[in-house]
């Protein structure tokens, strides 16, 4: 994931869960999982699997607009 990081760089924070912690915490049955925070700090969304950049968008706009 590192080295894939490193050839496509992102502009969020990515988590590494070495441990397998916070996937059994969150129960992620799957990766990429994507968890979006409203300004309220709780969970807005859940995304499994991919996402393509516009449901992202989406997403995000809506957890400001909150």
């Amino acid at each position: 994931m590192k080295e894939f990081l490193k050839e496509n760089p992102y502009t969020f924070p990515i988590g590494f869960d070495e441990e397998g912690k916070y996937g059994n915490m969150f129960n992620i049955t799957a990766i990429p999982t994507t968890y979006i925070v409203g300004k309220d700090k709780k969970i807005s969304e859940i995304l499994i699997g991919a996402t393509d950049e516009e449901t992202l968008k989406n997403y995000l706009q809506e957890a400001i607009n909150k």
